[in-house]
Protein backbone atom coordinates (compact mmCIF):
# COMPACT_ATOMS: atom_id res chain seq x y z
CA UNK A 1 0.00 0.00 0.00
CA UNK A 2 1.07 3.34 -0.89
CA UNK A 3 2.03 5.95 1.84
CA UNK A 4 0.51 7.05 4.37
CA UNK A 5 -2.18 3.72 3.59
CA UNK A 6 -1.53 0.32 5.61
CA UNK A 7 -3.30 -2.54 5.00
CA UNK A 8 -6.42 -3.34 7.41
CA UNK A 9 -5.82 -7.29 7.72
CA UNK A 10 -10.13 -8.06 8.86
CA UNK A 11 -10.90 -7.64 4.79
CA UNK A 12 -7.29 -6.59 3.08
CA UNK A 13 -8.12 -3.47 2.04
CA UNK A 14 -5.39 -0.45 1.95
CA UNK A 15 -6.86 2.04 4.41
CA UNK A 16 -5.33 5.51 6.19
CA UNK A 17 -2.82 5.07 8.56
CA UNK A 18 -4.36 6.43 12.06
CA UNK A 19 -2.71 8.99 14.25
CA UNK A 20 -3.56 8.78 17.90
CA UNK A 21 -7.05 8.81 19.12
CA UNK A 22 -8.84 7.92 15.95
CA UNK A 23 -9.26 3.95 14.65
CA UNK A 24 -9.69 2.54 11.30
CA UNK A 25 -13.05 2.20 9.85
CA UNK A 26 -13.23 -0.88 7.45
CA UNK A 27 -16.62 0.20 6.10
CA UNK A 28 -15.45 3.56 5.01
CA UNK A 29 -12.23 2.92 5.16
CA UNK A 30 -11.65 6.30 6.67
CA UNK A 31 -10.04 6.95 10.55
CA UNK A 32 -12.74 7.84 12.88
CA UNK A 33 -12.91 9.19 16.54
CA UNK A 34 -12.58 6.50 19.31
CA UNK A 35 -14.87 6.95 21.65
CA UNK A 36 -14.56 9.47 24.00
CA UNK A 37 -12.64 11.69 21.75
CA UNK A 38 -14.20 14.70 19.11
CA UNK A 39 -11.88 15.75 16.07
CA UNK A 40 -10.23 18.92 16.31
CA UNK A 41 -8.20 19.13 13.62
CA UNK A 42 -6.64 17.43 10.31
CA UNK A 43 -3.17 16.71 9.71
CA UNK A 44 -1.03 17.27 6.28
CA UNK A 45 -2.50 14.19 4.89
CA UNK A 46 -6.04 15.03 5.53
CA UNK A 47 -6.34 12.53 8.58
CA UNK A 48 -8.90 13.07 11.54
CA UNK A 49 -6.92 14.55 14.77
CA UNK A 50 -8.98 13.57 17.73
CA UNK A 51 -8.50 14.83 21.22
CA UNK A 52 -10.41 13.12 24.28
CA UNK A 53 -13.23 14.93 25.87
CA UNK A 54 -12.00 16.70 29.45
CA UNK A 55 -13.68 15.44 32.09
CA UNK A 56 -17.06 15.51 32.85
CA UNK A 57 -18.15 15.91 29.26
CA UNK A 58 -18.36 13.10 26.42
CA UNK A 59 -19.16 13.14 22.63
CA UNK A 60 -22.15 13.33 21.74
CA UNK A 61 -21.80 11.01 18.62
CA UNK A 62 -24.52 12.67 16.01
CA UNK A 63 -22.52 15.60 15.54
CA UNK A 64 -18.84 14.57 17.40
CA UNK A 65 -18.85 17.37 20.08
CA UNK A 66 -18.07 17.70 23.90
CA UNK A 67 -21.35 17.45 25.50
CA UNK A 68 -22.19 17.46 29.28
CA UNK A 69 -21.99 13.61 30.74
CA UNK A 70 -25.86 13.88 31.56
CA UNK A 71 -27.08 12.55 34.97
CA UNK A 72 -30.12 11.17 35.51
CA UNK A 73 -33.33 12.66 33.98
CA UNK A 74 -31.61 14.23 32.15
CA UNK A 75 -30.83 14.03 27.97
CA UNK A 76 -28.19 16.15 25.76
CA UNK A 77 -29.60 18.49 23.60
CA UNK A 78 -27.26 18.69 20.54
CA UNK A 79 -28.55 22.21 20.03
CA UNK A 80 -27.61 24.32 23.22
CA UNK A 81 -25.01 21.39 24.02
CA UNK A 82 -26.75 21.12 27.72
CA UNK A 83 -27.81 18.63 29.76
CA UNK A 84 -32.40 19.24 29.38
CA UNK A 85 -34.18 17.23 31.96
CA UNK A 86 -36.13 14.13 29.89
CA UNK A 87 -40.30 14.08 29.38
CA UNK A 88 -42.18 14.18 32.78
CA UNK A 89 -39.37 15.56 34.53
CA UNK A 90 -38.72 18.87 36.33
CA UNK A 91 -35.42 20.77 37.21
CA UNK A 92 -34.89 20.38 41.53
CA UNK A 93 -31.31 21.75 41.48
CA UNK A 94 -27.64 21.61 40.18
CA UNK A 95 -25.13 19.13 41.07
CA UNK A 96 -20.91 19.88 41.63
CA UNK A 97 -20.32 20.72 37.89
CA UNK A 98 -23.62 23.03 37.80
CA UNK A 99 -25.80 20.25 35.54
CA UNK A 100 -29.43 20.32 36.19
CA UNK A 101 -30.91 17.30 38.46
CA UNK A 102 -34.18 16.36 37.52
CA UNK A 103 -36.92 14.32 38.94
CA UNK A 104 -40.22 13.34 37.65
Amino acid sequence: CPTPYHVLTSDNRCVWSCGEGTQPDSVTNECVCQAGYYQTDTDKFGRRVCTICPTPYHVLTSDNRCVWSCGEGTEPDSTTNECVCQNGYHKTGTDQFGRRICSP
